[in-house]
């Protein structure tokens, strides 16, 4: 049968550019089932909004292929005067797609290191689906910007959130 990954690159957040301004000109590549896709670079930013779907597909006939693969994320500053950086990079686990709850995991924060710095250089959020043979295809949804968990600006929305619903309990309540 054929087994068909989706990956949905939604953003990536506190980016650790190379440029001299700290910029960076994004790109995500991802390597999965025997196959590298990437999204379009986002010129100078260490916000980039991607909003891109990835498709990787293979034919399989061998049950254990899936137990020896990975799915590989690696962000690049794809620099004009020179060849592209890597600015960091995760890998995942091809049976932690698989097995989880409809073979979807959704609106994943993942932390991108790079091999020679210790701290975290990029945050990417995403949300990945496989459709083994036989499942149906099942709508993942779109997702818009939201804060990093643990990130000041998450602290900031979920006090916004707390505030704007005791507010309108308040004003329901006649206070």
């Amino acid at each position: 049968g054929e087994y068909t990954l989706l990956v949905y690159v939604a953003e990536a957040r506190d980016v650790q550019g190379r440029d001299a301004n700290g910029m960076a000109d994004c790109a995500l590549f991802v390597d999965a089932l025997d196959a590298t896709e990437r999204t379009r670079c986002v010129p100078s930013t260490r916000n980039p909004l991607f909003d891109q779907t990835l498709f990787f597909s293979r034919k399989e006939t061998d049950g254990a292929y899936l137990t020896r693969r990975s799915v590989a994320f690696s962000l690049y500053d794809m620099n004009t005067l020179a060849r592209k950086a890597l600015i960091g990079s995760f890998s995942l686990d091809l049976l932690e797609v698989f097995y989880a709850p409809e073979r979807t995991l959704r609106s994943a924060w993942l932390g991108l290191a790079h091999p020679h710095r210790s701290e975290v250089q990029a945050f990417v959020r995403v949300s990945l689906q496989m459709v083994a043979p036989g499942d149906a295809l099942r709508p993942m949804g779109r997702f818009g910007p939201s804060p990093v968990p643990g990130s000041p600006a998450a602290a900031r929305a979920s006090a916004a959130s707390v505030a704007s619903s005791t507010a309108a309990g308040a004003a329901a309540a006649g206070g």
